[in-house]
């Protein structure tokens, strides 16, 4: 009778595991590296909200407020809203990550939500208009498409050199 029971408890204790695995450690490793960091980082406790934080753009003593009793509510919203924007979702996905995250993380790590970092820091300071930056391959078909205006057909001059040229004729 108590093998029974306490195979039953084995059984379940490794199910849960693998639901834990399958619907939140699997899907952070994905967003890790959708953003461009080791797959491996979302493994370490402590580490990978540390590292969650700068791929949200937090500053570092954001992280300091996930052990501060209170203030851990603050910081655990902040960084949903955040990676929420960087993933180009908005409040009601953060929402949805603090509330039913085993939900919501995998709809961003198995989803096609690309991540596109924000072109600006958080808590900075500084601009705190909530926009992703442009994408790098939006960025580099603009250089291309100003290049191509800038110089003429067959000119030898580097990229760079191009770009010069233009800004210097628009001024």
């Amino acid at each position: 009778m108590l093998g029974a029971i306490l195979g039953a408890v084995a059984l379940t204790l490794v199910a849960s595991l693998v639901v834990f695995i399958i619907l939140i450690i699997a899907p952070l490793c994905l967003i890790f590296q959708k953003a461009g960091v080791s797959w491996w980082k979302a493994l370490v406790p402590f580490y990978n909200v540390y590292v969650l934080n700068e791929i949200c753009r937090l500053p570092w003593w954001m992280f300091i407020l996930y052990f501060v009793p209170f203030a851990n509510i603050f910081a655990m919203v902040a960084t949903a809203y955040y990676l929420s924007l960087s993933f180009g979702r908005g409040p009601a996905f953060a929402v949805g990550l603090i509330f039913v995250p085993f939900i919501f993380y995998p709809i961003l790590g198995y989803g096609s939500s690309a991540y596109t970092p924000l072109s600006y820091t958080p808590f900075s300071g500084g601009s705190s208009a909530p926009s992703a930056a442009p994408s790098s391959q939006t960025v580099s078909q603009a250089q291309v498409t100003t290049s191509e205006q800038a110089a003429p057909q067959g000119s030898t001059q580097p990229q760079g050199e191009q770009l010069a040229a233009q800004q210097a004729h628009q001024a």
